[in-house]
């Protein structure tokens, strides 16, 4: 059995993301040293004012030292302000680039039934961090010693109290990180588990509405936030104690500090004016260990998104390709398809096996649970094969760059979903696109003239908060979206499950006339009338393909009547032109209906 080729894992998005924040991060380092010298100007010009001024009575010198030190003050507060625009930027930057990269996670994981948009927070947790304070704190943290430095060119004693205070802040924030992570962790994940179970039953409102279940999802998720609060009360609870001991303990350093002081200048250890600018400095040298403090829930929220957004985008499943390729012809390969669903023990599809020529329509028929679907979207690549493969052009659809492959794809999937936006949005698939190009999409959907019966034609919203369509209309403008651009295979799910006649008669005649464009057309229906127009139908059961039929024969199987000769029916099924799929007479069943057997041309059956 062969397997799909995995890319060559790339670089985390994230680590390259801040590996490119590096440089403005450096930027702001330098910065900050010339920020924290500015923080001693007021300090220095203080004890300036005890020891020169007041005891020389000079206003000449007190004039110089004002003016130099309003002058330091001013290029400080230049260069805090570009500081935080550094910080300001990044996070932008920042919050753009892992969005992008999120998002196609999100899209991946929702694929695989981990639907969720907690990766999109965690981003803006990282901006809110970076951009903010905590981040301004720890770059401060850096210049600590300078401060330390000047305290002990003061006097040693000074430089004492600062770095022991320094130690006792440091200790306060272990304890601090120790007694709330674990069930700060887990006050995450109860939260983060209850809030997806809400939304993922908020998706289905109007069944909840109409059959009175709010009350009992309410009591189901109050139920499950009660273990997620108590969690978070244990944390507060301990958080809280813990700052109020680090601001008594910031207190009693003040407090120390000047004691210290005025013992140094009763002894004549020290000047006066010394006294007033350790207390001073002694409080700028802390103040990033009590910021930290202060805090640290901030920084424990920035590390667990971190944690979360590194899984979310390593869990992207095999790398897809970043290079274009040129539009295809059609040619579609269903090589030896298996397909085994996410925590099940039992394939959906089992060696499925199918040659389609380019312009070729193709049916699929089969009863309910026969992987019809599955087929449809392994067929457009959203999710990736168990084994074997699926190739247009020669090509895996699932490892196809996804932006690239959608411009020569069209797919109309069973449930239909409309994005909110404008109806020329949902027919140009949310881009930029030429109005003749929408209009031709609409016109070959056959919709042009319905579209003009809404309220504002093209430019009506639809979905959540917009004009409401009938269910047929909905599929309809669907199929427009897939027709949208000259798909070169175009993939339709049931696309006639919500029409009524005239929708029908519009559906048959938008696939004869793209089947007369060269579109190659996969199309799956019970609907007798949609196999008049196309060239083959494949039959399936129980995730294999036990034959390939003529419209004919697959009209009467769905209609009850007495099938063809299993010698007609082989014979016809075989008018493909390039041989690439064969009907192989198999054993007959009970009621004396042919048993065919689809493989690809060269494949063993």
């Amino acid at each position: 059995m062969s397997q799909p080729t995995s890319a060559v894992p790339a670089a985390s998005p994230l680590d390259e993301a801040l590996r490119r924040c590096a440089p403005g991060m450096a930027l702001a380092v330098v910065i900050s040293l010339f920020t924290s010298i500015g923080l001693l100007i007021v300090p220095l010009y203080m004890m300036q004012i005890y020891d020169r001024v007041l005891s020389s009575h000079s206003l000449s010198t007190l004039m110089a030292l004002t003016v130099v030190a309003l002058g330091g003050l001013t290029l400080y507060a230049v260069l805090d302000y570009c500081r935080i625009r550094i910080y300001q930027k990044l996070a932008t930057w920042l919050g753009q680039r892992l969005g992008l990269d999120a998002i196609e996670a999100i899209i991946a994981q929702t694929l695989r039934g981990k639907a969720g948009t907690q990766g999109l927070r965690d981003i803006q947790e990282l901006k809110l961090f970076i951009g903010g304070n905590a981040a301004t704190s720890a770059l401060e943290l850096l210049w600590s010693p300078l401060f330390f430095a000047v305290l002990f060119a003061f006097h040693p004693a000074y430089g004492v109290v600062a770095v022991a205070s320094a130690a006792v802040l440091v200790v306060l924030a272990l304890a601090t990180e120790l007694a709330t992570r674990r069930s700060r962790r887990d006050t995450e994940a109860a939260t983060l588990a209850a809030n997806e179970e809400l939304l993922g039953a908020l998706r289905h409102v109007e069944v909840i509405d109409a059959m009175g279940m709010a009350q009992p999802l309410t009591r189901r998720w109050l139920a499950a936030t009660d273990e997620a609060n108590r969690l978070a009360d244990a944390s507060l609870r301990r958080a809280t104690a813990l700052g109020a001991l680090s601001r008594l303990v910031r207190m009693a350093i003040q407090i120390g500090a000047m004691a210290v002081g005025v013992s140094l200048v009763v002894d004549n250890a020290a000047s006066p004016g010394s006294l007033f600018a350790a207390s001073i400095i002694v409080a700028r040298a802390l103040a990033p260990f009590e910021h930290i403090i202060s805090d640290w829930r901030r920084w424990a929220a920035a590390l667990g998104a971190q944690r979360r957004l590194r899984a979310l985008l390593a869990d992207r499943g095999a790398g897809r390709s970043t290079m274009e390729l040129p539009r295809p012809e059609g040619i579609l390969e269903i090589d030896r398809l298996v397909y085994v669903p996410p925590g099940a023990n039992r394939a959906v599809l089992k060696g499925v096996s199918l040659f389609v020529a380019p312009g070729e329509a193709v049916g699929i028929v089969g009863p309910s649970a026969s992987g019809k679907s599955t087929l449809a979207r392994l067929l457009v690549g959203v999710w990736q094969p168990t084994g074997g493969a699926v190739r247009l052009d020669g090509h895996d659809v699932y490892l196809w760059n996804r932006e690239n492959f959608g411009a020569h794809v069209g797919y109309l999937p069973q449930s239909v979903s409309l994005l909110d936006g404008t109806v020329r949005d949902n027919i140009a698939r949310m881009g930029e696109a030429d109005p003749l190009a929408v209009v031709t999409a609409a016109k070959r959907a056959h919709i042009h003239e319905m579209i003009g019966h809404l309220p504002h034609g093209y430019d009506s919203e639809i979905g959540s908060a917009g004009y409401t369509l009938s269910g047929g209309q909905r599929q309809r403008l669907a199929l427009a979206r897939a027709l949208f651009g000259e798909p070169s295979l175009l993939v339709l799910d049931e696309p006639d499950a919500n029409l009524d006649a005239a929708g029908e008669e519009a559906l048959v005649r938008a696939v004869s006339e793209a089947k007369q464009r060269g579109c190659t057309i996969v199309a799956i229906t019970h609907h007798p009338r949609l196999l008049t127009v196309l060239d083959k139908v494949a039959v399936m059961r129980d995730g294999i393909i036990e034959g390939v039929v003529t419209p004919t024969q697959a009209a009467a199987r769905l209609s009850g009547r007495p099938p063809e000769t299993a010698r007609d029916g082989a014979r016809e099924a075989a008018k493909d032109g390039a041989g690439a799929v064969v009907a192989l007479p198999a054993a007959e069943k009970a009621a004396g209906e042919p048993k065919l057997v689809a493989r690809a041309a060269g494949s063993t059956p």
